[in-house]
């Protein structure tokens, strides 16, 4: 995002927070979840299960935001993950398994899902942002003509599996 595309949201970490938790919250609302929000630096329901996070890259007077919904995911697997060493006062010491939750568990399994990805264009339109939904073929050819970020590394999901 430019930052004079928004100027009234600051190029710093929570003003862009906040930005992207009013963008949200509607698509939430209209998708039959009305507890979304954000708390700290996490996306949160029912008053305090974290359903979503984030990470932002700020150069300047430009930003990228990038959240990641907790869809769904096997419980198993998340009994693995070890207690953070830095974790927001509002986990409380909570384990996993009482600290996130599935969107598929808050939201009608059958169309929550695609009423709320279609909520998010309705959102960004609402906004004065022009949405078109395009595949990854589509963005290909703006990946392939830049340098990548150092760091930068683009995974086969298949190799995980």
């Amino acid at each position: 995002m430019q930052g004079s595309a928004l100027p009234h949201v600051e190029c710093f970490p929570q003003p862009i927070m906040k930005w992207t938790e009013e963008l949200y919250a509607p698509a939430f609302a209209a998708a039959g979840c009305k507890d979304f929000s954000l708390r700290e630096n996490d996306y949160i329901v029912g008053g305090g299960r974290k359903v979503g996070g984030n990470a932002q890259a700020i150069t300047g007077k430009r930003w990228l935001h990038h959240t990641s919904f907790l869809w769904d995911y096997d419980p198993a697997r998340m009994a693995l993950l070890r207690h953070p060493p830095k974790a927001p006062k509002y986990r409380e010491g909570r384990g996993h398994g009482d600290f996130v939750t599935r969107l598929c568990d808050v939201m009608h399994p059958e169309h929550g899902r695609r009423r709320l990805v279609e909520n998010f264009g309705i959102a960004a339109a609402g906004m004065g942002f022009a949405v078109q939904e395009r595949t990854l073929a589509d963005a290909a050819p703006a990946l392939g003509h830049r340098p990548l970020l150092l760091g930068t590394k683009s995974l086969d999901l298949r190799e995980f599996l």
